[in-house]
């Protein structure tokens, strides 16, 4: 969220975003506060990886992005965010892109912005 500056412009506005990122996480095997020890989620491959998880990783990336306003820059979100991390592959999957929202997702897919 603090790479798209995305926020909610009302009160009830950041409520209904509130309960749906949450919901969000959920979906994704993180419960806000549910973390199951004090360290926090475990940051090994065996509970990252696997089709479901990253399905939903993607939806989630999908979803966000179609909602975002239409002046974002993804190409400059990618370079401020990875900046030397940024893949070849990345870059042009995301040139190949119909539009930025698109662009976004799959930046926010990629290999190098999962494992940040």
């Amino acid at each position: 969220m603090r790479l798209t500056g995305w926020s909610p412009s009302s009160s009830d506005d950041r409520d209904h975003a509130t309960r749906k990122m949450v919901a969000s996480v959920r979906v994704m095997g993180e419960v806000p506060f549910g973390a199951p020890s004090p360290k926090g989620w475990a940051d090994t491959a065996d509970a990252w990886n696997g089709a479901d998880a990253m399905l939903s990783r993607v939806q989630w990336a999908r979803d966000f992005s179609a909602r975002l306003p239409a002046p974002l820059n993804a190409k400059a979100a990618a370079e401020a965010c990875l900046g030397p991390q940024l893949r070849p592959e990345t870059k042009t999957a995301m040139a190949g892109a119909s539009n930025q929202g698109e662009a976004l997702a799959l930046l926010l897919a990629s290999p190098e912005f999962q494992r940040r």
